[in-house]
């Protein structure tokens, strides 16, 4: 088991910003409780207590953003089960879009398991004032 890790996603090509605090860590071996995140390797998420009241469509965004890196995860440990365990999520209102959830998560994996950044554009539509994400 490695410590808990904070990674904090912070976006600002627009009027307002996203801005997504995300801790969690990383558990060698299956889980006694979790989701499998992907078919072809044995990676996992799983929710701590204290953010298992976290929104279903947030939860879903992290499992998303685990799953696109899923492989590369695999890969850093070897091919041995590894399961992420989310500790909390946070953000403020006024920065924040759900699109984005998926995103810090990636970015988290990233940074924790050492991997080459992932290519998203990000862009602000200013007519419908949201950011959209461009996964490549």
């Amino acid at each position: 088991m490695t410590e808990s890790r904070t990674y904090i996603y912070k976006l600002l090509k627009g009027p307002w910003g996203v801005r997504i605090s995300l801790t969690a860590q990383v558990v060698h071996g299956e889980p006694s409780e979790g989701e499998r995140v992907s078919a072809e390797v044995p990676v996992w998420i799983a929710f701590e207590e204290t953010a298992s009241g976290l929104d279903e469509a947030f939860k879903t965004g992290l499992r998303d953003g685990l799953a696109a890196v899923a492989s590369e995860v695999s890969d850093s440990v070897g091919g041995a089960p590894a399961t992420v365990v989310i500790h909390r999520m946070s953000y403020v209102e006024s920065d924040f879009q759900e699109e984005g959830v998926p995103v810090a998560m990636c970015r988290w994996a990233e940074e924790e398991f050492s991997l080459p950044p992932r290519r998203i554009e990000a862009s602000f539509d200013r007519v419908a004032n949201r950011y959209s994400f461009d996964w490549r």
